[in-house]
């Protein structure tokens, strides 16, 4: 086997061609599947997170002026 490693912030690219995924902040957490979910990324980064899907052009998620 391989092992290739690839540091990115956009998570949501990346999945859909790995089959693990390692998140690091102070800590290794490892994921046994590529698919992350909002709680996960929350529970690793300590921050409120809102997942968007590529293709979408833009997503307002707090009110801006």
């Amino acid at each position: 086997t391989m092992t290739i490693v690839i540091v990115t912030h956009d998570i949501g690219v990346i999945s859909s061609y790995v089959k693990n995924i390692a998140c690091l902040n102070k800590k290794l957490y490892y994921h046994g599947e590529s698919k992350l979910t909002e709680d996960t990324i929350e529970h690793v980064y300590g921050c409120q997170v809102d997942l968007v899907a590529h293709g979408i052009p833009h997503r307002v998620l707090k009110s801006h002026k």
